[in-house]
């Protein structure tokens, strides 16, 4: 996911404060699922500002710190239905092409290395599933949100269905 659809996306909800934004990406681990980096959102505000897609609605004082308050300008909401067109007919590539790169050419590692790089993929993999199911808002998500995570969670199975199935046969070829 493009961090300008994000943050124009969340913006057309509501006018958010910069950290509010960086929250809800943190939450929402969009950094796994969009690749959307958290420190990333107050450049693209920044940029965003300065192409007048979003406006300063308002700055809030608490204690000392000052927040600025950006909202969505007219030309930001055609910006947004701009990237979400685009978005709607990008294709989807969702294989883990690296995986299968290094497949292709699984002859250039020793088989105990093999073995061992399966292994730190099925243990990355399970810990990036309970992160992602301990995660999951305990509230209730409309169903179109719902149905996005749940697939990134699906995604992620299907991958570590791979790498167990690919386990066995590096083990073989160790041995």
């Amino acid at each position: 996911m493009n961090v300008r659809l994000m943050v124009l996306g969340l913006l057309a909800q509501g006018p958010r404060h910069g950290y509010e934004l960086r929250k809800l990406a943190e939450q929402n681990r969009m950094e796994s699922w969009a690749g959307i980096l958290p420190g990333s959102i107050y450049h693209a505000l920044g940029q965003l500002l300065k192409e007048r897609l979003v406006r300063l609605a308002a700055t809030e004082r608490t204690g000392r710190r000052t927040r600025e308050i950006y909202a969505i300008t007219a030309a930001g909401r055609r910006a947004l239905t701009e990237l979400v067109r685009r978005a709607w007919h990008a294709k989807i590539r969702t294989t883990p092409s690296i995986l299968y790169g290094a497949l292709l050419f699984r002859g250039a590692l020793s088989p105990a290395e093999e073995a061992k790089a399966l292994e730190a993929q099925r243990t990355d993999l399970e810990t990036e599933i309970r992160l992602w199911e301990k995660a999951r808002p305990l509230k209730e998500l409309p169903a179109d949100q719902a149905a996005v995570y749940d697939n990134g969670l699906d995604h992620l199975r299907a991958d570590l269905k791979l790498i167990k199935r690919l386990a066995p046969r590096a083990r073989r070829a160790r041995d």
